[in-house]
C-alpha cells in the first residue's frame, strides 16, 4: 500500500497503549473520509498482530488497578466522564457526524444511553444503600 501524504490525506493516528500515545510499526492504514464530501480526514493504522497483543496486555496489566478502587470511586469517574460528554456533546456531534451516522442518531444514542444510566444509577444507589 503506497504511503499516503499526510498533508492530503490528514494525518497519520496514533494508539493509545499503557497510557501513552504510540506510533503504529504496521505499515498499513485505513483512510478516513467524510462520506458527504470525500474530504480526507486521517490515516488509522492497521496494527499489526503485535501491537494489539501489547494494547491489550497493557489492559489486562492496568485491571486490577482499577477493581481495587472503591465501587463509588469508580462510580465518580464514570460520572464525571458523562459529565463531560454532556458538556462537549455538541462538538462530539459533529465530529462524529463527519462518519456516515447523522447528528440525529448520536444524539438519540445519547438519549437512549441517558435512561440506562439512570437505571444503573439507581441499582448503584440502591446497592450501596
Amino acid at each position: 500500500m503506497p504511503t499516503p501524504s499526510p498533508t492530503t490525506d490528514g494525518p497519520l493516528l496514533r494508539n493509545f497503549i499503557g497510557g501513552e500515545w504510540v506510533e503504529s510499526r504496521g505499515s498499513d492504514e485505513l483512510l478516513i473520509t467524510d462520506p458527504a464530501t470525500g474530504e480526507r480526514l486521517a490515516r488509522v493504522p492497521l496494527s499489526p498482530a503485535r501491537e494489539v497483543g501489547q494494547a491489550v496486555a497493557a489492559a489486562r496489566d492496568a485491571f486490577p488497578a482499577w477493581r481495587a478502587i472503591p465501587a463509588v470511586q469508580r462510580a465518580r469517574v464514570m460520572f464525571r466522564l458523562k459529565q463531560l460528554l454532556e458538556e462537549h456533546l455538541e462538538e462530539l456531534a459533529l465530529g462524529v457526524s463527519r462518519e456516515p451516522k447523522p447528528k440525529r442518531e448520536i444524539r438519540k444514542a445519547t438519549t437512549k444511553s441517558e435512561a440506562t444510566e439512570t437505571s444503573a444509577i439507581s441499582r448503584f444507589e440502591s446497592s450501596i444503600g
